[in-house]
């Protein structure tokens, strides 16, 4: 039987910890385009906050904030999927269309915060 690891994942699998680390790596930031946005994401059972502040990544934290102000985007995943979709390996759209992923509040914040990364 294998191990889990940080995240929930098994060996060989894509952890939540992994996409969000990955995010805050790779996040390049746009202030000659700013732009403002918090975001919930939900991965299985972890829920992380990030906010974007003028174009700047400010938060990448596990768990809920009581006393955050609501997200203006919150999505709802597995792992590999949203990783899947940061590194550009599939389409925003086609995860959405396979159910791979589901996002309620401003789309056009998620799509900002998705084209801040590139593609790998």
């Amino acid at each position: 039987m294998g191990h889990a690891l940080a995240g929930g994942a098994a060996p060989g699998d894509i952890g939540s910890d992994t996409v969000l680390l990955g995010l805050r790596a790779y996040f390049v930031a746009r202030p000659r385009a700013p732009w403002t946005a918090a975001y919930r994401i939900d991965l299985g059972r972890e829920t992380y906050r990030v906010a974007v502040v003028d174009g700047e990544l400010v938060t990448v934290a596990r768990g809920e904030d009581p006393t955050a102000p609501a997200p203006d985007v919150h999505v709802v995943a597995e792992a590999a999927a949203l990783q899947s979709v940061l590194t550009g390996k599939v389409p925003l759209a086609s995860a959405l269309a396979d159910a791979d992923l589901t996002v309620t509040g401003d789309m056009a914040a998620l799509e900002r915060l998705i084209e801040a990364l590139p593609a790998r």
